[in-house]
């Protein structure tokens, strides 16, 4: 008995048809697994008072428009530490930073980055301002 409540046959024959449906966690991770793009936006007050709301809607708008928006995780971030080259985007597995992020700059990163950038060959979204590009660090430390 739970709750003073006896069991019925209902009860056993709703908890088998919700054993047949995939747990929860199952459905979360496979949709991760279509994830190719992680793209860290700002959201301080500085970034929005220079456009960050504007930049963030553009990159949505231009992934949809591109039929890959559920190949990229947005996360929205409460500050990256860039407040002076604001509005601030990065975007992963690349490691690029980029500052000064206008609305056609966020189309381009979203045209750039939304293959996960290894199906799109290396470069960075033309036009945009980079702070870092972590890949391009990684290999010069490599040279070394």
């Amino acid at each position: 008995m739970c709750c003073n409540q006896p069991h019925s046959n209902a009860n056993k024959e709703g908890a088998a048809s919700r054993r047949a449906e995939p747990p929860v966690r199952e459905k979360q991770l496979s949709g991760l697994k279509k994830i190719r793009t992680h793209i860290l936006v700002c959201e301080h007050k500085d970034c929005l008072k220079r456009g960050g709301k504007e930049s963030l809607k553009e990159l949505k708008h231009a992934l949809r428009d591109s039929g890959s928006r559920e190949r990229v995780l947005i996360t929205k971030v409460d500050c990256l530490d860039q407040c002076d080259d604001g509005p601030v985007m990065v975007v992963y597995p690349e490691g690029v930073w980029y500052g000064e992020v206008d609305g056609p700059c966020a189309r381009k990163i979203a045209e750039r980055h939304s293959g996960g950038g290894r199906d799109m060959g290396e470069g960075h979204a033309a036009g945009c301002r980079i702070l870092r590009d972590m890949s391009a660090d990684a290999g010069s430390e490599e040279q070394k």
